[in-house]
Order: structure tokens, then sequence, then C-alpha cells
């Protein structure tokens, strides 16, 4: 496989369709929600339940190679914190 270009939609572009063909099907049924750091170079992928333990994952296999971080069946990858509030603006 040919290296992927350091742009980042390119890099997201190869790691769908990486995941797509070879992964998705038993890592839906198997992993489903959990977070996936996914290398569309080499295939190589790390699973975790958060970010955190997937990014700490993904350091010690893979180095600093640029990856694709998402989570299975869809939804972030990230959780932030804090309330949400609406307010409203009358005019």
């Amino acid at each position: 496989m040919a290296p992927v270009a350091a742009d980042r939609k390119e890099l997201v572009e190869a790691a769908r369709r990486v995941y797509d063909e070879q992964l998705k099907t038993r890592l839906e049924a198997e992993h489903f929600g959990k977070v996936i750091a996914l290398d569309p170079d080499t295939g190589d992928y790390v699973l975790g339940q958060d970010f955190a333990e997937v990014d700490a994952a993904r350091r010690a296999q893979m180095g600093t190679r640029p990856v694709y971080v998402f989570r299975i069946g869809g939804g972030g990858a990230v959780k932030i914190g804090g309330v949400f509030r609406h307010a409203r603006i009358s005019g």
C-alpha cells in the first residue's frame, strides 16, 4: 500500500476505505461503541473504551504515525463534559 499523504482529508478517506472494506463487519459486531485508532497505511489499529486509552495504546504500538481516531458504529471519539443551557434571545 502506498503511504498516505499528510493531507488530513486523504488520511480520513483512506482510513474509512480500509475500515469499510476490511474491518467494519467484525468490529461493529464485537466492539460496537469502542474507540479505534486506525493506520490506513498498514491496517494496524488499537481499540479502547475512550480516547485517552486508545491514544496511549496507539503511541506504544504505532509511535507518532498519523492515524484516524473514531468511535466504532458512529458518534464522537471524544466526550466533552459540561452543561448546555439554551438561552432565549429576544430582539
